[in-house]
């Protein structure tokens, strides 16, 4: 399965996932992690957002086909009983209505309204008055107006020798 998205990743995408990718896209620079071509199980889904547990899939026209919509139904019951949810949008409402299933994703997964830095996660906010974990696990007090001790630096701790 692994090989088959790879191999369907380095394909030419429908204009329907073209246009999706496009939005998912814009959702990643707001917090989302969508990905292309994605395994899971025995199937391949368009997109998925692994740590949400959603897939996307965009049906063109074939999928209108008797035996292509059986398919479609056992690649969502196979999501489902694995607890994912699956999303599946018309390729051509895809293509002409785009911002609006851009705002209806963003909505449906709260994502920040405006464009932060890509590769910048933005922390929640923390009370003034509230101790907090800080990133090297130790804990905060705004009250407290100690220095902390000054660590080795990476280069002394190989090297040996003290920092100074």
């Amino acid at each position: 399965m692994v090989e088959r998205a790879q191999r369907l990743r380095r394909g030419e995408p429908s204009a329907g996932e073209r246009a999706m990718w496009a939005l998912l896209r814009r959702l990643n620079q707001r917090g989302a992690h969508f990905r292309r071509e994605a395994a899971l199980g025995d199937w391949v889904y368009d997109f998925a957002w692994l740590h949400r547990r959603v897939v996307i899939e965009v049906d063109g026209g074939v999928h209108r086909l008797p035996e292509v919509a059986w398919r479609d139904a056992a690649k969502t019951r196979a999501a489902v009983q694995r607890g994912w949810t699956l999303l599946r949008y018309d390729a051509e409402h895809v293509i002409r209505a785009g911002d609006s299933i851009f705002e209806d994703l963003r909505g449906r997964f709260e994502l920040e309204r405006f464009v932060t830095t890509p590769g910048r996660h933005r922390r929640p906010a923390l009370p003034a008055n509230e101790p907090h974990e800080t990133p090297a696990g130790r804990t905060s007090d705004p009250g407290d107006r100690t220095t902390p001790e000054t660590p080795e630096t990476p280069n002394a701790a190989r090297d040996g020798r003290e920092a100074g």
